[in-house]
C-alpha cells in the first residue's frame, strides 16, 4: 500500500509540478551545451521543474536556431532559471522563453537581446 501511495504522489508531482522530462530531454540540453541542475537532491530529482539550466558558451555557442531546436526539451524540464549569458541569441528567443511557466530568472548578459527584447520578457514570480 505504501508503495502505491508513493507512486501516486510521484505521478501527481509530475503532472502538477510542471514536468514531463526524461533523460532524452537532459541529453538534448547537454548536446547544445546545457547543464541542468535538479530542483531536489532526492528521488524527486527527475521530476520537473528543474532548478536551472546553464548554457555556457565555454561548452557550446548557440544561436536562435539552436535555441528553437532545443526548446522542446527545455520546455519539458521546465526550469526556474536559465543562463544564456554570452550566447548569440537575439530578441527572437524571447517569445520561446515566455512559454516557460515557472521561469523566474534569465541571464542574458552578453547576448544580442536588445532592451526592447528584455522588456518583453515575462518572468514568473511563482515560488
Amino acid at each position: 500500500m505504501k508503495k502505491i501511495s508513493l507512486v501516486a504522489v510521484a505521478a501527481f508531482l509530475a503532472l502538477f509540478a510542471g514536468g514531463c522530462a526524461n533523460q532524452s530531454d537532459i541529453n538534448t540540453l547537454a548536446h547544445y551545451g546545457g547543464y541542468a541542475t535538479p530542483q531536489w537532491d532526492t528521488w524527486l530529482a527527475d521530476l520537473g521543474p528543474i532548478a536551472a539550466v546553464d548554457f555556457s558558451p565555454k561548452r557550446r555557442v548557440i544561436d536562435d536556431e539552436d535555441f528553437a531546436a532545443l526548446f522542446p526539451a527545455l520546455r519539458h524540464v521546465n526550469p526556474r532559471r536559465v543562463s544564456l549569458g554570452g550566447q548569440n541569441i537575439t530578441d527572437k528567443s524571447i517569445d520561446l522563453l515566455n512559454q516557460l511557466p515557472y521561469l523566474g530568472s534569465v541571464n542574458l548578459e552578453g547576448t544580442k537581446v536588445t532592451y526592447e527584447g528584455k522588456g518583453r520578457l515575462k518572468l514568473s514570480h511563482w515560488e
